[in-house]
């Protein structure tokens, strides 16, 4: 039944998006006219004019993860796209994001990157999403078949604990794969493990099952040996139901206050993007210099991520995709209780200034 309910609540969401971009109503007929007054002519609406670049430059302040997916970030140094549209970066990594969106509402931050399991917080009114980071499928559940389990009935009949991060992708993951194969997450000795504590206790053999998404699953292979690790399930097998998307956001007073450094920041950050999708070996030797991972765990989250252009993400937020993406994400989650929070995407999900940014 609950598999029901979530596939019609996904479903219902993508059609409602498809139903809004396509039927649009007509005009309605024009009005004869009483003959006209002089009067002086009106003017037509002017477009918004870009920002400009300010002659002092902006500090901005971004927490950002430490992996692959912050490239961007890392070849500011050498290309220099933040420095053209004035903004001067302060970056802060974080390993988990709570952390760094309770950081945007004491005022010590401006920009936080989101991963899919932070959203929650965006619905609840905490922060104002302006912008589409990636989205992935790099989320697994999987057990080390050297403590002689293999499937998910083994977990359940030892008891054996399966560390997740409780509220994550990956604990959503972990409940879509249980209810889909007809087990109760319930019975399942489910432990909320941070993602150090995850990767230290399968390579300690402290754990023998999790849930977690890449790099980390790789940086665990590694240590127990690849052969070993039997997957249980993947963000790739729910593709058609939910978006693993990750983005960027500040609190709804920061945004309000700081339009046109957004939008700067969005242009900037685009440039980059673009530049990694056309130049990937790049991207992956920009986080090396920044990072402390494996470059076979950096090149292992690169192989499950989705970038898009700036051309196709500002077609995203202009024909409603993005905003069905949103949707579905927030819709599972709060499906399958990772979240007790949940508004529609357009609500939370700031549309015009990325388009304005990309226009």
């Amino acid at each position: 039944m609950k598999k029901k309910m979530l596939f019609v609540l996904i479903s219902l969401v993508l059609v409602f998006v498809t139903v809004a971009a396509c039927a649009q109503p007509a005009a309605p007929a024009p009005t004869p006219e009483p003959p006209a007054q002089e009067t002086p002519s009106e003017e037509a609406p002017q477009e918004e004019a870009p920002p400009e670049i300010p002659a002092e430059p902006d500090l901005l302040r971004v927490a950002i993860t430490p992996q692959m997916i912050a490239a961007p970030f890392f070849m500011e140094e050498r290309l220099g796209f933040f420095a053209e549209e004035g903004i001067i970066l302060e970056t802060t990594s974080f390993p988990a994001m709570a952390p760094a969106i309770a950081a945007l509402a004491s005022g010590d931050l401006d920009i936080s990157f989101m991963g899919p399991g932070v959203h929650p917080l965006a619905a609840r009114g905490d922060v104002e999403i302006f912008m589409h980071s990636h989205s992935g499928i790099g989320d697994f559940f999987f057990v080390n078949s050297e403590s002689g389990m293999t499937t998910i009935e083994d977990l359940l009949e030892s008891g054996a604990p399966i560390g997740v991060p409780r509220g994550s992708t990956a604990d959503m993951l972990l409940t879509l794969v249980l209810r889909t194969q007809g087990f109760d997450p319930n019975d399942f000795n489910i432990v909320n493990m941070d993602v150090a504590g995850v990767v230290s206790g399968m390579a300690a053999g402290a754990i023998h099952a999790a849930a977690i998404w890449e790099p980390n699953l790789t940086e665990i292979k590694l240590a127990v040996g690849p052969e070993n690790i039997i997957i249980l399930g993947d963000a790739a097998d729910y593709t058609d139901y939910v978006a693993f998307t990750a983005s960027y956001g500040a609190t709804p007073a920061f945004v309000a206050e700081n339009e046109d450094l957004i939008i700067r920041f969005i242009r900037a950050f685009r440039r980059h993007m673009d530049y990694m999708i056309a130049n990937p070996v790049a991207a992956i030797d920009a986080t090396m210099e920044h990072t402390e991972g494996s470059r076979e765990a950096h090149e292992a989250q690169q192989r499950f991520v989705i970038f898009f252009t700036a051309d196709e993400i500002l077609q995203h937020f202009q024909d409603g995709t993005a905003l069905a993406m949103y949707d579905s994400l927030i819709s599972v989650m709060y499906e399958v209780g990772a979240t007790e929070y949940f508004a529609p995407a357009s609500e939370w999900v700031n549309t015009e200034l990325l388009i304005r940014a990309l226009s």
